[in-house]
Protein backbone atom coordinates (compact mmCIF):
# COMPACT_ATOMS: atom_id res chain seq x y z
CA UNK A 1 0.00 0.00 0.00
CA UNK A 2 2.57 2.27 0.69
CA UNK A 3 4.09 1.73 -2.45
CA UNK A 4 0.85 2.84 -4.18
CA UNK A 5 0.78 6.17 -2.20
CA UNK A 6 4.42 6.69 -3.12
CA UNK A 7 3.97 6.13 -6.78
CA UNK A 8 1.04 8.31 -6.80
CA UNK A 9 2.53 11.10 -4.93
CA UNK A 10 5.93 10.87 -7.53
CA UNK A 11 3.37 10.97 -10.37
CA UNK A 12 1.77 14.17 -9.02
CA UNK A 13 4.83 15.62 -8.55
CA UNK A 14 6.32 14.89 -12.41
CA UNK A 15 2.18 16.21 -13.38
CA UNK A 16 3.34 19.62 -11.85
CA UNK A 17 6.52 19.69 -13.07
CA UNK A 18 5.79 18.88 -16.42
CA UNK A 19 7.78 17.35 -19.04
CA UNK A 20 11.65 18.58 -20.30
CA UNK A 21 9.24 20.13 -23.49
CA UNK A 22 7.18 21.92 -21.29
CA UNK A 23 9.31 23.26 -19.08
CA UNK A 24 11.49 24.30 -21.87
CA UNK A 25 8.43 26.48 -24.17
CA UNK A 26 8.01 27.62 -20.33
CA UNK A 27 10.95 28.94 -19.39
CA UNK A 28 10.90 27.03 -16.75
CA UNK A 29 15.02 25.61 -15.33
CA UNK A 30 15.39 21.79 -17.52
CA UNK A 31 17.26 19.45 -15.72
CA UNK A 32 18.84 15.98 -18.28
CA UNK A 33 20.75 13.57 -17.64
CA UNK A 34 22.84 11.35 -19.70
CA UNK A 35 22.79 7.63 -19.34
CA UNK A 36 25.53 5.29 -19.91
CA UNK A 37 24.67 2.09 -19.39
CA UNK A 38 22.17 -0.02 -19.45
CA UNK A 39 21.64 -1.35 -15.78
CA UNK A 40 20.48 2.29 -14.94
CA UNK A 41 17.23 2.78 -17.24
CA UNK A 42 15.15 1.50 -13.89
CA UNK A 43 16.83 4.50 -11.74
CA UNK A 44 16.81 7.09 -14.31
CA UNK A 45 12.98 5.93 -14.89
CA UNK A 46 12.16 6.74 -10.92
CA UNK A 47 14.49 9.59 -11.04
CA UNK A 48 11.97 10.92 -14.07
CA UNK A 49 9.17 10.00 -12.28
CA UNK A 50 9.93 10.93 -9.17
CA UNK A 51 10.92 14.56 -10.45
CA UNK A 52 14.61 14.87 -10.25
CA UNK A 53 15.54 14.78 -14.05
CA UNK A 54 13.14 15.76 -17.05
CA UNK A 55 14.58 13.99 -19.32
CA UNK A 56 17.32 10.95 -20.03
CA UNK A 57 19.61 11.21 -23.16
CA UNK A 58 20.94 7.91 -25.00
CA UNK A 59 24.08 8.02 -26.28
CA UNK A 60 25.35 7.06 -29.53
CA UNK A 61 27.25 3.96 -29.23
CA UNK A 62 26.79 0.91 -27.51
CA UNK A 63 25.16 1.07 -23.66
CA UNK A 64 26.97 -1.91 -21.84
CA UNK A 65 26.51 -2.28 -18.62
CA UNK A 66 27.19 -5.76 -18.51
CA UNK A 67 28.77 -8.61 -20.51
CA UNK A 68 25.26 -10.05 -21.60
CA UNK A 69 24.30 -6.49 -22.69
CA UNK A 70 27.16 -6.93 -25.08
CA UNK A 71 25.79 -10.50 -25.81
CA UNK A 72 22.60 -8.69 -26.86
CA UNK A 73 24.38 -7.09 -29.57
CA UNK A 74 25.53 -10.49 -31.25
CA UNK A 75 22.90 -12.17 -33.02
CA UNK A 76 23.65 -16.27 -34.02
CA UNK A 77 22.66 -16.90 -37.88
CA UNK A 78 18.81 -18.15 -38.00
CA UNK A 79 17.48 -16.20 -34.29
CA UNK A 80 15.33 -13.57 -35.16
CA UNK A 81 16.45 -10.07 -34.37
CA UNK A 82 16.32 -8.07 -31.19
CA UNK A 83 14.76 -5.61 -30.50
CA UNK A 84 18.05 -2.44 -29.88
CA UNK A 85 19.20 -2.51 -26.96
CA UNK A 86 18.72 1.57 -26.65
CA UNK A 87 15.22 0.96 -27.77
CA UNK A 88 14.48 -1.37 -25.06
CA UNK A 89 16.39 0.71 -22.69
CA UNK A 90 14.12 3.50 -24.16
CA UNK A 91 11.19 1.37 -23.72
CA UNK A 92 12.21 0.92 -20.00
CA UNK A 93 12.01 4.46 -19.27
CA UNK A 94 8.77 6.40 -18.13
CA UNK A 95 6.55 7.96 -20.96
CA UNK A 96 7.36 11.17 -19.24
CA UNK A 97 11.28 10.88 -19.83
CA UNK A 98 10.81 11.81 -23.36
CA UNK A 99 14.57 9.67 -23.92
CA UNK A 100 16.74 11.45 -26.20
CA UNK A 101 18.44 9.95 -28.95
CA UNK A 102 22.06 11.28 -30.06
CA UNK A 103 22.44 10.97 -33.45
CA UNK A 104 26.57 11.57 -34.18
CA UNK A 105 27.75 12.05 -37.80
CA UNK A 106 30.67 10.37 -36.83
CA UNK A 107 32.03 9.06 -40.20
CA UNK A 108 28.67 8.23 -41.19
CA UNK A 109 27.10 8.44 -44.71
CA UNK A 110 24.18 10.22 -45.40
CA UNK A 111 22.29 6.82 -45.29
CA UNK A 112 23.66 5.17 -42.32
CA UNK A 113 22.55 8.68 -40.52
CA UNK A 114 19.22 8.21 -41.95
CA UNK A 115 19.10 4.84 -40.33
CA UNK A 116 20.43 5.78 -37.19
CA UNK A 117 17.38 8.20 -37.38
CA UNK A 118 14.93 6.08 -38.40
CA UNK A 119 15.76 3.68 -35.38
CA UNK A 120 15.40 6.58 -32.91
CA UNK A 121 12.23 8.21 -33.67
CA UNK A 122 10.59 4.33 -33.98
CA UNK A 123 12.32 3.98 -30.81
CA UNK A 124 10.22 7.22 -29.49
CA UNK A 125 12.78 9.75 -29.30
CA UNK A 126 11.23 12.84 -27.49
CA UNK A 127 13.84 14.83 -29.31
CA UNK A 128 16.95 13.86 -31.59
CA UNK A 129 20.73 15.16 -30.35
CA UNK A 130 22.86 15.87 -33.43
CA UNK A 131 26.45 16.53 -33.17
CA UNK A 132 29.42 15.69 -35.42
CA UNK A 133 31.13 13.80 -32.93
CA UNK A 134 34.66 12.88 -31.89
CA UNK A 135 36.96 10.33 -32.43
CA UNK A 136 40.72 10.23 -33.57
CA UNK A 137 39.72 10.43 -37.32
CA UNK A 138 37.74 12.85 -37.08
CA UNK A 139 40.12 15.06 -34.98
CA UNK A 140 42.54 14.74 -37.21
CA UNK A 141 40.92 15.78 -40.35
CA UNK A 142 40.05 18.93 -38.15
CA UNK A 143 43.14 19.46 -37.09
CA UNK A 144 44.90 19.41 -41.02
CA UNK A 145 41.67 21.66 -42.50
CA UNK A 146 39.83 18.51 -44.22
CA UNK A 147 36.64 18.14 -42.18
CA UNK A 148 34.81 19.76 -45.00
CA UNK A 149 35.85 15.86 -46.70
CA UNK A 150 33.93 13.73 -44.14
CA UNK A 151 30.24 12.79 -45.60
CA UNK A 152 28.27 14.08 -42.63
CA UNK A 153 28.34 16.57 -40.13
CA UNK A 154 26.00 18.27 -37.25
CA UNK A 155 24.65 20.93 -39.91
CA UNK A 156 23.94 18.72 -42.50
CA UNK A 157 22.24 16.46 -40.25
CA UNK A 158 20.33 19.22 -38.68
CA UNK A 159 18.86 20.10 -42.29
CA UNK A 160 18.05 17.13 -43.57
CA UNK A 161 16.02 15.56 -40.26
CA UNK A 162 14.45 19.16 -40.53
CA UNK A 163 13.33 18.99 -44.04
CA UNK A 164 12.15 15.16 -44.03
CA UNK A 165 10.36 15.79 -40.35
CA UNK A 166 9.35 19.16 -39.68
CA UNK A 167 8.21 18.27 -36.44
CA UNK A 168 11.26 16.48 -34.76
CA UNK A 169 12.29 18.29 -31.00
CA UNK A 170 15.96 18.85 -32.65
CA UNK A 171 18.77 19.56 -30.09
CA UNK A 172 22.09 20.07 -30.68
CA UNK A 173 25.68 20.78 -28.77
CA UNK A 174 27.79 23.37 -28.51
CA UNK A 175 31.35 23.92 -26.60
CA UNK A 176 31.73 27.13 -25.47
CA UNK A 177 35.49 26.70 -23.20
CA UNK A 178 36.89 26.08 -26.90
CA UNK A 179 38.69 29.91 -28.04
CA UNK A 180 37.03 32.39 -29.59
CA UNK A 181 33.87 33.24 -27.93
CA UNK A 182 32.45 35.06 -30.69
CA UNK A 183 32.87 32.31 -33.03
CA UNK A 184 31.41 29.82 -31.67
CA UNK A 185 28.48 32.07 -30.53
CA UNK A 186 28.13 32.37 -34.34
CA UNK A 187 28.27 28.61 -35.27
CA UNK A 188 25.60 28.24 -32.57
CA UNK A 189 23.47 30.47 -34.49
CA UNK A 190 24.01 28.26 -37.60
CA UNK A 191 22.97 25.56 -35.62
CA UNK A 192 19.91 26.91 -34.43
CA UNK A 193 19.28 28.42 -38.52
CA UNK A 194 19.87 24.55 -39.80
CA UNK A 195 17.07 23.61 -37.15
CA UNK A 196 17.98 23.40 -33.57
CA UNK A 197 15.76 24.36 -31.08
CA UNK A 198 17.51 23.90 -27.74
CA UNK A 199 21.75 23.38 -27.34
CA UNK A 200 23.50 21.58 -25.02
CA UNK A 201 27.06 22.75 -23.92
CA UNK A 202 30.31 20.84 -23.18
CA UNK A 203 30.64 21.81 -19.10
CA UNK A 204 31.85 25.33 -18.39
CA UNK A 205 35.09 24.75 -16.62
CA UNK A 206 36.25 28.02 -18.17
CA UNK A 207 33.88 30.26 -16.54
CA UNK A 208 35.23 33.81 -17.64
CA UNK A 209 35.22 32.57 -21.36
CA UNK A 210 31.84 30.73 -20.31
CA UNK A 211 30.34 34.05 -20.20
CA UNK A 212 31.86 35.81 -22.67
CA UNK A 213 30.07 33.44 -24.90
CA UNK A 214 26.62 34.05 -23.33
CA UNK A 215 27.07 37.74 -23.77
CA UNK A 216 27.81 36.80 -27.42
CA UNK A 217 24.94 34.58 -28.07
CA UNK A 218 22.74 37.45 -26.77
CA UNK A 219 24.33 40.00 -28.33
CA UNK A 220 23.54 37.88 -32.15
CA UNK A 221 19.71 37.57 -30.51
CA UNK A 222 19.90 33.91 -30.86
CA UNK A 223 17.03 32.60 -27.94
CA UNK A 224 17.41 28.99 -28.10
CA UNK A 225 17.16 27.58 -24.55
CA UNK A 226 20.75 26.98 -23.51
CA UNK A 227 21.48 23.59 -21.34
CA UNK A 228 24.61 23.51 -19.59
CA UNK A 229 26.42 19.78 -19.13
CA UNK A 230 27.49 19.42 -15.84
CA UNK A 231 29.88 16.12 -14.77
CA UNK A 232 29.89 14.95 -11.51
CA UNK A 233 33.58 15.31 -11.14
CA UNK A 234 35.23 12.99 -8.41
CA UNK A 235 38.97 13.11 -8.28
CA UNK A 236 42.65 14.88 -9.90
CA UNK A 237 42.31 12.27 -12.68
CA UNK A 238 38.60 12.65 -13.68
CA UNK A 239 38.51 16.28 -13.83
CA UNK A 240 41.91 15.44 -15.86
CA UNK A 241 40.00 13.42 -18.33
CA UNK A 242 36.98 16.20 -18.48
CA UNK A 243 39.17 18.30 -19.54
CA UNK A 244 40.44 16.22 -22.74
CA UNK A 245 36.71 15.34 -23.61
CA UNK A 246 36.17 18.87 -23.93
CA UNK A 247 38.84 19.53 -25.62
CA UNK A 248 40.80 21.67 -23.40
CA UNK A 249 44.46 20.06 -23.29
CA UNK A 250 46.55 23.44 -21.89
CA UNK A 251 46.78 25.29 -18.71
CA UNK A 252 44.77 27.86 -17.40
CA UNK A 253 44.54 29.60 -14.02
CA UNK A 254 41.23 28.45 -13.39
CA UNK A 255 41.82 24.91 -14.20
CA UNK A 256 44.77 24.87 -12.31
CA UNK A 257 43.04 26.22 -9.12
CA UNK A 258 40.64 23.57 -9.17
CA UNK A 259 43.13 20.83 -9.68
CA UNK A 260 45.03 21.82 -7.01
CA UNK A 261 42.02 21.60 -4.93
CA UNK A 262 41.07 18.67 -5.84
CA UNK A 263 44.62 17.29 -5.49
CA UNK A 264 44.73 18.51 -1.72
CA UNK A 265 41.62 16.72 -0.77
CA UNK A 266 42.84 13.72 -2.45
CA UNK A 267 45.39 14.00 0.15
CA UNK A 268 43.23 14.53 2.97
CA UNK A 269 41.10 10.94 1.49
CA UNK A 270 38.73 13.89 0.59
CA UNK A 271 38.88 13.97 -3.19
CA UNK A 272 35.36 12.48 -4.26
CA UNK A 273 33.88 15.05 -1.50
CA UNK A 274 35.36 17.98 -2.84
CA UNK A 275 34.60 16.94 -6.16
CA UNK A 276 30.91 16.93 -5.46
CA UNK A 277 31.23 20.37 -3.72
CA UNK A 278 32.71 22.05 -7.07
CA UNK A 279 29.67 19.86 -8.49
CA UNK A 280 27.11 21.34 -6.11
CA UNK A 281 28.74 25.05 -6.60
CA UNK A 282 28.81 24.95 -10.49
CA UNK A 283 25.04 23.75 -10.42
CA UNK A 284 23.77 26.79 -8.27
CA UNK A 285 26.20 28.92 -10.33
CA UNK A 286 24.07 27.90 -13.35
CA UNK A 287 20.92 28.29 -11.97
CA UNK A 288 21.89 31.92 -11.18
CA UNK A 289 23.09 33.09 -14.43
CA UNK A 290 20.86 34.78 -16.97
CA UNK A 291 20.68 33.02 -20.15
CA UNK A 292 20.83 29.32 -18.77
CA UNK A 293 17.53 27.11 -19.25
CA UNK A 294 18.94 24.31 -17.53
CA UNK A 295 22.06 21.31 -17.21
CA UNK A 296 22.96 18.45 -18.13
CA UNK A 297 23.82 16.02 -16.18
CA UNK A 298 26.84 13.67 -16.90
CA UNK A 299 27.40 11.51 -13.65
CA UNK A 300 29.27 8.65 -16.31
CA UNK A 301 29.72 6.60 -13.16
CA UNK A 302 28.27 8.61 -10.33
CA UNK A 303 25.26 8.38 -11.46
CA UNK A 304 24.29 7.03 -7.91
CA UNK A 305 24.85 10.44 -6.57
CA UNK A 306 23.05 12.33 -9.30
CA UNK A 307 20.02 12.72 -6.54
CA UNK A 308 22.21 13.99 -4.04
CA UNK A 309 24.06 16.64 -6.10
CA UNK A 310 20.88 18.12 -6.97
CA UNK A 311 19.28 17.94 -3.67
CA UNK A 312 22.52 19.58 -2.16
CA UNK A 313 22.52 22.18 -5.14
CA UNK A 314 18.89 23.25 -4.25
CA UNK A 315 17.35 21.25 -7.11
CA UNK A 316 15.39 18.58 -5.64
CA UNK A 317 12.02 18.23 -7.08
CA UNK A 318 10.48 20.19 -4.02
CA UNK A 319 13.05 23.04 -4.50
CA UNK A 320 12.03 23.16 -8.04
CA UNK A 321 8.29 22.63 -7.63
CA UNK A 322 8.82 26.21 -5.05
CA UNK A 323 10.77 27.52 -8.00
CA UNK A 324 8.03 27.17 -10.46
CA UNK A 325 5.57 28.54 -7.86
CA UNK A 326 7.83 31.49 -7.19
CA UNK A 327 8.29 32.42 -10.76
CA UNK A 328 4.69 31.82 -11.38
CA UNK A 329 3.69 34.48 -9.11
CA UNK A 330 6.31 36.96 -9.45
Amino acid sequence: MAKGKDDGAAGDIRALLGTARERLASGRFVITAEQTQAGQARAYRRMVDGGSIDAVTLPDLPLVGRFRDLLARRRPAGRPRRQPLERRIAGALSKSAEPVFTVSASLRTAGMVARRVAAARAGGAGALLVLSGGGLVRRLFGIVKLGWLLPQNSFRILRAVRRAFPDQSLWAVENPILPGPAARARRMQRKVAAGAEAILTQPPFLWGRFTRWLAEVDRLGVTAPIICGVPIVTSPLSLRTWLFLVGFTGSHPETDALLARLRQAEARGEAAEEGMRYTVELLQRLRATPGVAGVHMMPIFAWRRLERVLKVAGLGPADRLAQDRRRRDA
